[in-house]
């Protein structure tokens, strides 16, 4: 049985429109699933800015905006810096 917190944060992802026949394997199974993110959605949404998947950056030209950040974590590595591009 999965702790109560994880089974809590497991449904807040659940869809109303995904069909029951879908959702009942991955129940009984314990299979981890979420709903896929739209490019807005996954552009705002705080997890992905936190884990770096999305980073704000702010270009002397253009302003801030985001972009795709490296997803690929090392734990010998630390984290990349944010660098102005050169002129």
């Amino acid at each position: 049985m999965l702790p109560a917190r994880r089974t809590l944060f497991c449904r807040s992802f659940h869809v109303s429109y995904i069909p029951q026949a879908c959702v009942a394997p991955n129940d009984e199974y314990r299979t981890p699933y979420a709903p896929v993110l739209t490019i807005e959605q996954a552009t705002v949404h705080p997890y992905l800015h936190e884990r770096g998947v999305v980073r704000r950056i702010n270009d002397r030209f253009l302003g801030e905006f985001d972009v795709p950040g490296f997803t690929l974590r090392f734990s010998q590595h630390p984290p990349r810096p944010l660098r102005d591009a050169p002129n």
